[in-house]
């Protein structure tokens, strides 16, 4: 059998004792730097920023609601001073590619090009 050495205990110790004290410093060192960089303040600071914004949203959905639900769109249908109002009738026989409206006159065939003007409103039937 092989004998031991029985020498090297004593630096097993000192190295033990010189990664504990190691250890602790950088836990110091990590939490002064948590404290004093004001990294909790900051998360704080943002956690209010964010809870601001969030009362900001919310209350500008719920004015765009109450909004939205105060509109009388029936109203504003039957209103015809805002829409120009078609009554589209299609030809029959020869000229069943042909329609007309019988409120204003329009004629067009089908497949002609229709010139799309935005700035009105227009509702449109079909008969």
């Amino acid at each position: 059998m092989k004998k031991f050495n029985n020498n090297c205990s004593g630096i097993t110790l000192i190295s033990l004792i010189i990664t504990v004290i190691i250890l602790m410093i950088l836990a110091a060192a990590t939490i002064n730097v948590a404290i004093d960089g004001n990294s909790f303040r900051k998360a704080e600071n943002s956690f209010y920023k964010t809870d601001d914004k969030i009362s900001q949203t919310q209350s500008k959905t719920n004015e765009l609601i109450e909004d939205f639900d105060g509109l009388n769109i029936d109203n504003n249908i039957a209103d015809n001073s805002m829409y120009e109002t078609h009554a589209w009738v299609r030809g029959t026989g020869a000229t069943i590619d042909h329609i007309h409206c019988t409120l204003c006159g329009l004629e067009f065939d089908i497949g002609d090009e229709v010139l799309y003007s935005p700035t009105t409103k227009t509702t449109s039937e079909t008969s």
